[in-house]
């Protein structure tokens, strides 16, 4: 699948680069927030399977990241993150106006997605996880450790963590890798300067979706984020792989363009919210 259309999105403190997936006749919106240093371009399968499936549909990279590289600076944290979620939410409403907005997060994403305060109709979180170190286990627990010990300290010389092979290539402003594991050491979602995230703005349905096996985002840490959604109606999911290649923490993600199993998850997922969306309209 290519590569959406290119648009630049405004938000309060500069622009981020965004692709719009059009469906000839859209029936509903989809915005898809990723993952922490991965470059929207891999979420591009996932993204033509629902515009085919008639879904209009917005990704977008974070200032300083991706397509959206030159339009962040080292200071770039998860505030200036957040923001850009909430603004490429309203430009997909905006977009695609036909139906309800759904909003897909994923790792990160579904992070930005509560702290955010991002207002969708409904929201679809996979592999999102508070990664709070006491919810690992063996090797996962000393992969995080040292992640929020090393990382930031990577990103300091040049102010952006470099973009190896295993962040699928992006790299990363220092202040979001120092922000992002004040998150997990800390155990509370809080912006820069200490104050509270927005989750408990987020109203509407949500499934969250956890994977076997994905040692980034286990079940436990997966819990802890939904358990931030004090105002939603949480359906939890646990996959377990059936036919798909070995799904981790990507799979899902990277493999919806390709393997007909794990795109009739997607579609199945969507389908639930929308039909619960329904049914809220059906009693109000």
């Amino acid at each position: 699948m290519e590569l959406g259309e290119a648009h630049t999105i405004d938000w309060a403190r500069g622009e981020a680069v965004a692709r719009i997936y059009a469906p000839d006749v859209p029936r509903a919106a989809v915005v898809i927030l990723g993952a922490l240093a991965a470059p929207q371009r891999y979420l591009r399968g996932l993204a033509g399977r629902l515009a085919d499936a008639g879904y209009g549909v917005v990704t977008c990279d974070y200032p300083g990241t991706g397509d959206s590289r030159a339009l962040g600076t080292r200071r770039t944290n998860l505030d200036d993150w957040a923001a850009v979620a909430r603004a490429v939410a309203e430009h997909t409403r905006a977009r695609f106006p036909q139906g309800p907005l759904l909003a897909i997060g994923h790792s990160i994403g579904g992070m930005l997605y509560g702290f955010g305060g991002v207002q969708a109709d409904a929201g679809l979180l996979v592999a999102s996880a508070h990664g709070i170190p006491r919810h690992y286990r063996g090797k996962g627990r000393l992969r995080v450790e040292a992640a929020y010990l090393a990382l930031p300290l990577l990103a300091w010389p040049r102010g952006f963590l470099p973009g190896w092979r295993w962040t699928l290539g992006a790299e990363v402003p220092r202040d979001a890798v120092r922000h992002w594991t004040r998150w997990g050491r800390q155990a509370r979602f809080t912006t820069w300067d200490g104050d509270p995230g927005r989750f408990a703005q987020v109203t509407g349905p949500l499934t969250v979706v956890s994977v076997e096996g994905d040692d980034y985002a286990p079940p436990g840490a997966v819990d802890a984020l939904a358990r931030q959604f004090t105002a939603a109606r949480v359906e939890r999911v646990h996959v377990l792989p059936d036919g798909e290649r070995t799904l981790g923490h990507f799979g899902l993600a990277t493999g919806a363009g390709t393997c007909e199993r794990t795109w009739a998850r997607w579609r199945g997922w969507l389908a639930g919210l929308e039909a619960r969306l329904g049914a809220e309209v059906g009693r109000a």
